[in-house]
């Protein structure tokens, strides 16, 4: 995990073309989410809605309000393998670590 401790969080929705979906891009470093911040404060709530949904039509059980200092080291170790990318028919969802 010591290796995750230098790297990033990414949330990336980019809406498709033609279409109205807001686009949002987030940065947040290990650090910080191990230091307790609150990434879905960072997020406007239909992008957290967006984001949520669309892990949940992939099969995946995700919520950004998971994102706790409680939990982190598990969802740092998770994230290094992690990259999630979500094609809907208004735009793409990318969650990833680097």
């Amino acid at each position: 995990l010591d290796s995750l401790e230098n790297k990033n969080l990414y949330v990336q929705i980019d809406p498709k073309d033609g279409k109205s979906s807001d686009r949002v891009s987030v940065k947040v470093p290990f650090a910080l989410l191990k230091a307790g911040l609150n990434i879905a404060g960072l997020i406007p709530q239909d992008a957290q809605d967006k984001i949520n949904n669309s892990m949940s039509e992939q099969g995946m059980n995700f919520n950004l309000n998971d994102l706790a200092p409680e939990n982190i080291r598990e969802i740092m170790a998770a994230l290094e393998e992690l990259t999630v990318d979500i094609d809907s028919d208004d735009s793409t969802v990318k969650v990833y670590c680097r």
